[in-house]
């Protein structure tokens, strides 16, 4: 049965350096899917065609800033589908976010709050205190990857 991984995070938490990493150390090969930047690939006139796109297995780095933790669970309930909250303090998100020089400042401390609230996972990461890869290696074990 296909697997699918969802990273749920704030802006600058790390979800997209744990895919990345998760991607060299699993046995199957996963399709890393940013969100964000893979519903701007994809022509309009297939958003939610049935002749859209079909992957086998995916990490998917995304923020979820309502109830779409319910709607990944029902549009994925065929598949293995395992949730990880990636955290880490608001002072490390907005140190970063600053660093990287690519974020709008401020929207680290705007989705704080609303992408955590009410949401339960398979696993949480705290990437103040694990490295990509050593979040990337708790994932893989805990999920037999």
């Amino acid at each position: 049965m296909a697997t699918i991984i969802l990273l749920n995070g704030v802006g600058s938490v790390g979800k997209s350096s744990i895919a990345r990493a998760l991607q060299t150390i699993t046995a199957e090969p996963f399709l890393h899917v940013a969100m964000d930047a893979f519903l701007d690939m994809m022509p309009a006139r297939y958003w939610d065609h049935p002749d859209g796109v079909t992957f086998e297995t995916v990490i998917v780095d995304d923020v979820l800033l309502e109830n779409e933790m319910a709607d990944y669970a029902a549009l994925l309930a065929g598949f293995t589908f395992r949730t990880v909250g990636v955290f880490a303090p608001l002072d490390v998100l907005e140190a970063r976010e600053r660093e990287r020089g690519d974020r709008l400042i401020g929207l680290a401390r705007w989705q704080y709050d609303r992408v955590y609230q009410g949401k339960r996972y398979d696993l949480e990461l705290d990437t103040s205190s694990s490295t990509p890869s050593e979040c990337a290696t708790l994932i893989k074990q805990k999920f037999g990857l």
